[in-house]
Protein backbone atom coordinates (compact mmCIF):
# COMPACT_ATOMS: atom_id res chain seq x y z
CA UNK A 1 0.00 0.00 0.00
CA UNK A 2 1.49 2.98 -0.72
CA UNK A 3 1.43 6.54 1.02
CA UNK A 4 -0.54 9.42 0.60
CA UNK A 5 0.52 11.23 -2.42
CA UNK A 6 2.25 14.62 -2.55
CA UNK A 7 0.97 18.22 -2.01
CA UNK A 8 3.13 18.83 -5.12
CA UNK A 9 1.31 15.71 -6.58
CA UNK A 10 -2.24 17.10 -5.63
CA UNK A 11 -1.70 20.60 -6.97
CA UNK A 12 -0.43 19.30 -10.60
CA UNK A 13 -3.96 17.10 -10.42
CA UNK A 14 -5.63 20.03 -10.18
CA UNK A 15 -4.19 22.08 -12.48
CA UNK A 16 -4.71 19.36 -15.22
CA UNK A 17 -8.19 18.90 -14.21
CA UNK A 18 -8.71 22.90 -14.45
CA UNK A 19 -6.21 23.47 -17.31
CA UNK A 20 -8.89 25.67 -19.04
CA UNK A 21 -9.57 27.90 -17.12
CA UNK A 22 -5.49 28.74 -16.02
CA UNK A 23 -4.78 32.25 -17.87
CA UNK A 24 -1.17 32.34 -17.64
CA UNK A 25 2.10 29.61 -16.42
CA UNK A 26 4.40 32.21 -16.41
CA UNK A 27 5.05 31.90 -12.71
CA UNK A 28 6.46 27.98 -12.94
CA UNK A 29 9.71 26.94 -13.12
CA UNK A 30 10.57 24.66 -16.42
CA UNK A 31 10.69 20.98 -14.78
CA UNK A 32 7.28 22.08 -13.36
CA UNK A 33 6.27 23.31 -16.93
CA UNK A 34 7.40 20.03 -18.30
CA UNK A 35 6.04 17.65 -15.76
CA UNK A 36 2.46 19.35 -16.24
CA UNK A 37 2.65 19.25 -19.96
CA UNK A 38 3.61 15.14 -19.52
CA UNK A 39 0.36 14.67 -17.38
CA UNK A 40 -2.02 17.00 -19.71
CA UNK A 41 -0.84 15.13 -22.39
CA UNK A 42 -1.83 11.79 -20.68
CA UNK A 43 -5.33 13.00 -19.38
CA UNK A 44 -6.31 13.81 -23.41
CA UNK A 45 -6.23 17.43 -22.37
CA UNK A 46 -4.21 19.14 -24.68
CA UNK A 47 -5.86 21.49 -27.13
CA UNK A 48 -5.46 24.63 -29.31
CA UNK A 49 -5.84 26.47 -26.17
CA UNK A 50 -3.99 24.74 -23.75
CA UNK A 51 -1.07 24.66 -26.23
CA UNK A 52 -1.25 28.09 -26.72
CA UNK A 53 -0.45 28.60 -22.70
CA UNK A 54 2.65 25.96 -23.15
CA UNK A 55 3.86 28.03 -26.19
CA UNK A 56 3.48 31.73 -24.96
CA UNK A 57 6.19 29.89 -22.24
CA UNK A 58 8.26 27.72 -24.20
CA UNK A 59 10.54 30.69 -25.41
CA UNK A 60 11.87 31.43 -21.92
CA UNK A 61 12.67 27.12 -21.63
CA UNK A 62 14.42 24.90 -23.78
CA UNK A 63 13.38 21.48 -22.15
CA UNK A 64 9.98 22.36 -22.64
CA UNK A 65 11.05 23.51 -26.25
CA UNK A 66 12.22 20.22 -27.03
CA UNK A 67 8.78 18.46 -25.79
CA UNK A 68 6.94 20.64 -27.79
CA UNK A 69 8.89 20.07 -30.88
CA UNK A 70 8.78 16.43 -30.17
CA UNK A 71 5.42 16.04 -30.79
CA UNK A 72 5.58 17.62 -34.40
CA UNK A 73 2.14 19.59 -33.48
CA UNK A 74 1.31 22.18 -36.24
CA UNK A 75 -1.23 24.88 -35.17
CA UNK A 76 -4.32 24.82 -37.87
CA UNK A 77 -4.39 27.67 -39.83
CA UNK A 78 -6.51 30.60 -39.37
CA UNK A 79 -10.17 30.74 -40.54
CA UNK A 80 -10.82 33.90 -41.99
CA UNK A 81 -14.26 35.49 -42.40
CA UNK A 82 -16.00 35.47 -45.48
CA UNK A 83 -18.25 38.39 -47.33
CA UNK A 84 -19.47 35.66 -49.57
CA UNK A 85 -23.15 36.27 -50.93
CA UNK A 86 -22.82 33.25 -53.24
CA UNK A 87 -25.80 30.57 -52.57
CA UNK A 88 -24.82 28.08 -54.85
CA UNK A 89 -27.71 29.42 -57.26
Amino acid sequence: MSGPSSLFNQSLDVLVKNIDKVVSLEALPEEVLVLLFQRILQAGKLNEKVLELFLRESDKHRELIDSLQSLHIQRPPAILPTRCSYRGV
